[in-house]
């Protein structure tokens, strides 16, 4: 019998797990992993501490290439996938021949969005994605003493407090007027906010860049902000979220919105091709609609899925929950499903405690926990997300809200799905 042709366009959360899953119950397919950067797989979350200097290069890796061998798998590394021929199931390289497939698992990811001002192409603006990003960083701010950071999302702070850590000075500019606007309701972020500022890192809310402007060399030299305001600066480091890789499925014309359209399944519009991690647009498990998750708990769990349905073993995805916890300038923060909901509809409990820099709140729908946003009391996160994901509606002492929860602490109840 002719071995089925298993192909997976990407190398990271999705994609090896995926990888993974098919071989351990399909002992004889042909899996082929296709990569751009030619290392292989590590973990992207934890970039930022390779950035900052707290971990080395090789504790980034998630395996090394014994892996691939020891699964039976091949790896395609710095290979980039051009095209997708959906009639006769191929992957064309750009170099090389294609590649046939049964089944294809696009797991392409995201890439940062860079704002469309003059300068941006300048020599020491980043963004933060990929470990060669991450390189380049390290190498660029050795010879830097100012660093603009443009956007205050996630991502953005992160890269912010590892260049904290490297005694950078630093200014951030959030169009916003908050930082962590996508994460956290603006009594959490002002607890992050205040640690900035007592760290010495200036934070500019309501203004955004208008030009990059650069030296003789074509380096970054200085950032000018709407308002004709100038900020000295030799590396600008863009933090404005990230934009799905979709090139190869919009071309192929397979289905897609904001990500590539999935099922529970997550197959694409076609039904051999999957789609899983960044790149996808699968189930919110809160709403019931269809939704991103830029994650790395929910890019293991869609592989997982998709990697069960292509080796034959029926599987579905129940949907992603929103989760983020981060230490960011000397503070911890967490934030679980729908942490900024408020309004008709939704009831919120909250503590908050600023000489101790401590906040607390707890979000609920007819009941049900669907949210949390949780800074220096965080321990509880694990468990509030699993109450979260079984449905579970619980009675509170408001009190009880200002300490970590767990069994003991609360009165709940499993409701019927």
């Amino acid at each position: 019998m002719e071995k089925k042709r298993q192909v997976i366009i990407g190398n990271s959360a999705a994609g090896l797990t995926a990888a993974i899953s098919i071989r351990r119950h399909d002992p004889h397919s042909v899996i082929s992993i296709i990569s751009d950067e030619d290392c292989p797989a590590y973990s992207r979350v934890l970039t930022t501490y390779y950035l900052e200097g707290k971990i080395g290069r090789d504790q980034l890796y998630l395996c090394d290439l014994s892996f691939y061998d020891r699964f039976c798998l091949q790896p395609f590394l710095g290979h980039r996938a051009v095209g997708l021929d959906v009639g006769r199931q191929k992957v064309l390289l750009d170099r090389g021949p294609s590649i046939s497939f049964d089944n294809l698992l696009i797991a392409t990811g995201a890439s940062p969005v860079f704002p469309d001002i003059p300068g941006i192409g300048l020599k020491g603006v980043f963004g933060l994605r990929t470990l060669a990003d991450a390189e380049a960083m390290r190498e660029w701010c050795k010879e830097s003493k100012e660093v603009v950071i443009l956007g205050a999302g996630l991502v953005g702070l992160q890269v912010a407090n590892a260049l904290w850590r490297r005694n950078l000075r630093l200014t951030v500019v959030v169009k916003s007027p908050q930082v962590l606007s996508q994460m956290l309701d603006p009594e959490a972020a002002s607890i992050i906010e205040r640690a900035m500022k007592e760290k010495g890192v200036r934070v500019l809310k309501g203004r955004e860049a208008q030009e990059i402007r650069g030296d003789e060399g074509g380096a970054v030299r200085e950032i000018v902000l709407e308002d004709g305001e100038l900020i000295p600066a030799q590396m600008v480091v863009v933090g404005k979220g990230v934009r799905p890789n979709l090139d190869l499925a919009m071309d192929a014309g397979i289905g897609t919105r904001t990500g590539i359209l999935v099922d529970p399944q997550m197959r694409t519009t076609i039904p051999n091709i999957y789609a899983a991690g960044d790149v996808a647009e699968g189930l919110d498990f809160l709403t019931g609609q269809s939704g991103m998750s830029a994650i790395w708990p929910t890019a293991v769990a869609q592989g997982e899925v998709a990697g069960l349905n292509m080796a034959g073993v029926a599987a579905r995805s129940e949907g992603s929950i929103g989760r983020n916890v981060t230490h960011l300038f000397g503070q911890v923060a967490a934030a679980l499903g729908m942490a900024r909901s408020q309004g008709e509809g939704f009831e919120a409990f909250s503590y908050c405690c600023p000489e101790n820099n401590v906040y607390r709140r707890l979000v609920f729908r007819e009941g049900f926990l669907v949210g949390a946003s949780l800074v220096n009391r965080t321990e509880d996160a694990g468990f509030l997300y699993s109450v979260i994901r079984a449905r579970r509606k619980l009675e509170i002492n408001r009190e009880a809200i200002r300490f970590p929860l767990g069994w003991g602490s609360i009165m709940c109840r499993v409701v019927p799905r």
